[in-house]
């Protein structure tokens, strides 16, 4: 996971790729349905204050991710190359 960030870590404003995900069917689910997939490029826009529900932007589109889900979704800042 070296270079890889959880997106319950990841800085709003920058942009990212998801590169890892853990095999659990549930997970997997709720990312297929909200349309994440793996090297997906995104932009973390920020946390909602109450629960740090992730807001992110795919291509123009304002998707919010379950806190729970964010801790196991694994990005690379497309700036590490």
């Amino acid at each position: 996971l070296e270079g890889l960030v959880p997106l319950s870590e990841c800085t709003p404003g920058v942009s990212y790729t998801m590169r890892r995900i853990p095999d659990n069917t549930a997970l997997l689910e709720y990312v297929e349905h909200i349309g994440l997939s793996l090297g997906q490029a995104l932009i973390v826009k920020g946390f909602e204050s109450f629960d740090h529900t992730a807001i992110i932007d795919m291509n123009g589109a304002e998707v919010r991710v379950s806190p729970k889900a964010c801790v196991d979704i694994y990005l690379a800042a497309d700036d590490a190359d």
